[in-house]
């Protein structure tokens, strides 16, 4: 029987899934599920404070806890994977975007923001030995979309420990625990009726411009940095979805397929194999990477 928990955690709904009978045992998995989300938040998130990511973009270095190195390594391997479209470094471009608060308390508007981007592609080292992070100078991260991933992947790992389950943090999801006989199905949002997914295991993520939204000047600006450019990229795509093994690297690949624009997101998701799911600016949608 599926048992269900949903919680308010890193801006978005999380929910929690779990195929398992009612009762003690699934309701404890679900505390120290929601639990762990609490602790990862409090040290992964830009927003809190006191949390070690803020620390460290005050300090610009810091002896940090095994989740933020390990997250941080994660976001500079994939800049060079990537080859920059996805860049940890992007904080003051998205703060000059006017995203310098939680997306709740961002106003409707406000002034324009300057001509010239904040520049991307800053220094960042992880010393694994010494436990450190070391930033350059005026260097600060953004951890959003690899951390929320990172954290999707943890709590779906403990979570599994006690039946199949799924984890869903605003569309970033990821499958774990033993195989049930029957698919999950998980929707992608399209123009009209959603497409539905039968995933047996791994973890899907989306990035795209139709949501976080805000206007700066009359002008519409998004969450989503072009890195090359340090402001909200442009582009022929409204949304990318992909499939992969993990939420983190889910995440990590629809970041850089959206900024290659529709041909380019198409022609690379099939030549590696990425299934993705490519909603166009005018609405059509576009199955790559293996899906049809």
């Amino acid at each position: 029987m599926m048992q269900r928990r949903e919680l308010h955690a890193m801006g978005t709904t999380v929910e929690l899934l779990l195929d398992a009978p009612p009762g003690d045992a699934a309701e404890r998995a679900f505390d120290r599920a929601c639990a762990e989300i609490e602790r990862l938040e409090g040290r992964l998130s830009r927003f809190r404070p006191d949390s070690e990511l803020s620390e460290l973009n005050r300090r610009g270095r810091l002896a940090a806890g095994e989740d933020l190195l390990a997250v941080v390594a994660l976001a500079i391997e994939a800049r060079e994977r990537t080859g920059g479209r996805f860049d940890p470094t992007v904080h003051d471009a998205v703060v000059a975007a006017g995203y310098d608060r939680t997306f709740e308390e961002i106003p409707a508007d406000g002034p324009e923001p300057p001509g010239e981007g904040p520049a991307c592609g800053g220094e960042v080292a992880v010393d694994a030995a010494r436990g450190e992070v070391v930033l350059g100078p005026g260097v600060r991260l953004d951890l959003g979309g690899i951390a929320k991933g990172y954290v999707v992947d943890r709590v779906a790992g403990r979570l599994g420990a006690s039946g199949p389950c799924l984890v869903n943090a605003g569309g970033d999801l990821r499958i774990a625990g033993p195989p049930r006989s029957e698919a999950w199905p998980v929707g992608v949002e399209t123009p009209g009726e959603a497409l539905i997914l039968g995933l047996r295991g791994g973890a899907a993520a989306t990035s795209g411009r139709d949501r976080r939204r805000w206007r700066r000047g009359g002008r519409e600006q998004h969450h989503l940095i072009d890195p090359a450019r340090g402001r909200p990229a442009r582009g022929d795509l409204r949304t990318v979805t992909v499939v992969a093994g993990e939420a983190s690297r889910a995440e990590i690949l629809a970041k850089a397929l959206f900024l290659r624009g529709e041909r380019g997101a198409r022609e690379e998701a099939d030549r590696h194999g990425v299934p993705a799911v490519l909603v166009t600016a005018d609405g059509r949608v576009l199955l790559a990477g293996g899906l049809s």
